[in-house]
């Protein structure tokens, strides 16, 4: 699909195709998303999590609302993602600059699970219980999904967003104090930016401040971010986009301090990247064993062939 050229002006000029949102309740994900350009922003709420702006964009979309107006009986997962492509495969390209979906993380991305996995027989498989059970086979069918959904969606608008939530680490089987991202690994291999968003009171006993900051953990954009955005704003993202920073002089409020950081927030990165080439080789494996198989099978059936032209 041919991008429409005339996009790119929403960010100065500079591409920025899938920017992820993720943060614990109230971290500041389902405003920033729908403050980046409202008026052109098609916003899809999974979880209700912004219906207080719903009036500020464009076109706002319930997706359990619009999914139960569609079938008569309590929507599954899949139910809520098949709406979800519904209205997206309706969408002209350049109709809108910001698609948002929030949140895209749990229930949307199960509900993709279920969907591949109700296609066994595209893949090769008898049963969905044979398909599942193919590990890395079926794991890696999933994560191509993911992929294929979020680059041609991404293809119809200037950027995508979408938020995730956090979920607690487990070590040792018990819940520590630390959270990672939820969702999957396909999503931050795609994104142009992964922001991690909080929101802090400026004294013990004030409220938060509505506008977030953001720590940066990947910014795969032309000028250099900080590790940190003082406010992760429209304002601010466009203004790193266009002019970067110097490293060399960073601001406190740019800078995360190594006490700031557990050991799991060092490692998230490193770790998302292992999990990564897991997945991959894992899915190797089973394609080279199914190669082999279909390679013997193939042999068996050309050698009957031969035995019967020579009876």
């Amino acid at each position: 699909m041919t991008k429409n050229k005339t996009i790119p002006a929403l960010w100065g000029g500079c591409p920025l195709h899938l920017l992820v949102l993720c943060g614990a309740p109230n971290s500041g994900k389902s405003w920033l998303a729908t403050h980046i350009a409202p008026e052109r922003t098609l916003y899809l709420d999974s979880e209700k999590s912004g219906t207080a702006y719903q009036t500020l964009v464009k076109k706002y979309i319930d997706i359990r609302a619009a999914t139960r107006a569609r079938i008569a009986r309590a929507p599954t997962p899949r139910d809520l993602f098949d709406t979800v492509r519904l209205e997206t495969d309706q969408i002209a390209l350049g109709e809108f600059e910001v698609v948002a979906i929030d949140v895209f993380s749990g229930t949307l991305e199960q509900g993709i699970v279920e969907l591949v996995a109700g296609d066994y027989a595209k893949y090769g498989f008898t049963t969905e219980a044979k398909f599942t059970a193919s590990g890395g086979l079926f794991w890696s069918r999933v994560r191509g999904f993911v992929e294929e959904f979020i680059l041609e969606l991404s293809d119809r608008c200037t950027t995508l967003v979408l938020t995730t939530q956090l979920k607690t680490i487990w070590r040792d089987g018990r819940a520590t104090k630390d959270q990672e991202p939820k969702g999957k690994t396909s999503v931050y291999d795609l994104a142009a930016m992964y922001l991690l968003l909080e929101r802090k009171s400026i004294t013990r006993h004030a409220p938060p401040s509505p506008i977030p900051t953001a720590q940066v953990l990947k910014s795969h954009t032309l000028h250099p971010f900080p590790p940190r955005l003082p406010e992760a704003t429209y304002n601010s993202i466009l203004h790193y986009l266009t002019a970067g920073v110097n490293y060399g002089t960073l601001t406190e409020e740019e800078s995360i301090k190594d006490a700031q950081l557990t050991a799991d927030e060092k490692l998230q990165l490193q770790a998302t990247i292992e999990e990564t080439k897991l997945e991959a080789a894992t899915a190797e494996l089973e394609r080279a064993k199914i190669d082999e198989r279909v390679g013997v099978a193939r042999a068996e059936a050309l050698k009957k062939l031969q035995n019967r032209s020579l009876g």
